[in-house]
């Protein structure tokens, strides 16, 4: 309610040095802004940073590190509530309750009041882990990810079929850089009014540079696409828009699409590296076959037998052994390994028919 001159006043007469803060600063005016010789903008911290947070914070404490793992999946968790835990993991333990069990249910109800979605699920088991060596790319994407400077600013084109590990590598880019990652669908910066799209995406690589985040653009092909075989002026604009900001954007750009063939040349140029990615080879199939029947302690056979019954698979991807670990968690009956073969063949087949041509034989 102080009037806006006198706040002017305040700030530009104000000898004493100081620290204003605020949750947003969308509602205050320019002219007050303007006023400030620094506005930082301070995120939720990134996982690596939010592990050494929790792991700090609950030395000695008597919980588990499968819930201290837990308690860093937890994206939107601020640094403030973490503060907290080790006060409650010590009263838990003095009263007699279990340290985990407590910290759970404060955690899920800071959580809920927050607004937040995301609860913390102690019973959840282990999910499919990130692996690398199974991914079958055009490049070597673990030597890329070890050598890629974090003050660099580079654009990656990544193609091939859906689940074979794209998006997945983007992340782990955004983890090992220490940064936060911004993913979005290119769908959603469509608008159907005159202008908006391409306010949308100048947007979108602003807050990236903003927040000294990764940027990922999942299924880009709308933005890509080669401007000869556009029907209307607004797809040109469109395409015109993103490779502008794509040109003058400072830091990690990556870009997923199922459809490079019809990349605009012009588009493709803007990119440092294209990698294609592709479908599971037989050693990878039965590492990720191998860790899920771990996960879900499901018994195996011996290494020959298995390797023979999955010999016909060749259209297999990360993606897929994902939709078989979330199907088995959804039913209470445990499968057995032949049920995981026959699920992944059935996969496999799926995929086989959907590329078979339609048309007339002549």
């Amino acid at each position: 309610n102080i009037p806006k001159g006198a706040l002017v006043h305040t700030l530009e007469d104000n000898g004493t040095p100081s620290i204003w803060i605020t949750n947003k600063n969308l509602g205050i005016d320019p002219a007050i802004q303007r006023r400030f010789a620094h506005i930082i903008h301070l995120d939720t911290p990134g996982k690596p940073q939010r592990s050494k947070i929790i792991d700090d914070s609950l030395q000695g404490a008597p919980v588990s590190t499968r819930f201290r793992e837990l308690l860093a999946e937890i994206d939107d968790l601020p640094p403030s509530i973490i503060a907290t835990l080790p006060y409650l993991a010590k009263v838990s333990l003095k009263s007699g309750f279990d340290a985990e069990e407590t910290l759970a249910h404060a955690l899920n109800t800071r959580l809920e009041n927050l607004g937040s979605r995301t609860r913390l699920d102690r019973t959840a088991k282990p999910t499919l882990s990130w692996q690398p060596e199974c991914l079958q790319a055009s490049m070597d994407v673990n030597a890329i990810m070890d050598e890629l400077s974090p003050y660099a600013d580079a654009r990656f084109c990544l193609s091939g079929p859906p689940g074979t590990g794209k998006t997945s590598w983007a992340r782990q880019i955004a983890i090992k850089l220490e940064r936060p990652l911004i993913s979005i669908q290119a769908s959603s910066l469509l608008s159907p009014y005159v202008g908006e799209t391409e306010g949308n995406i100048a947007k979108v690589f602003k807050q990236a540079e903003r927040d000294n985040a990764v940027l990922l653009v999942d299924e880009i092909d709308s933005f890509l696409s080669n401007r000869e075989h556009a029907r209307q002026n607004w797809e040109i604009s469109h395409v015109n828009q993103f490779l502008t900001s794509l040109e003058r954007h400072r830091g990690i750009f990556l870009a997923t699409t199922n459809l490079k063939s019809r990349m605009d040349p012009a588009s493709a140029r803007r990119f440092d590296f294209h990698i294609h990615f592709d479908y599971l080879n037989h050693n990878g199939i039965i590492l990720l076959l191998e860790e899920l029947a771990k996960i879900h302690s499901i018994a195996l056979p011996d290494h020959e037998q298995l390797k023979a019954s999955l010999q016909c698979l060749n259209q297999l991807t990360p993606g897929d052994f994902s939709v078989i670990d979330r199907s088995i968690r959804v039913r209470q009956k445990q499968p057995k390994v032949e049920d995981l073969i026959v699920r992944l063949k059935e996969i496999n087949d799926a995929k086989s028919e959907t590329r078979q041509p339609i048309g007339f034989i002549h």
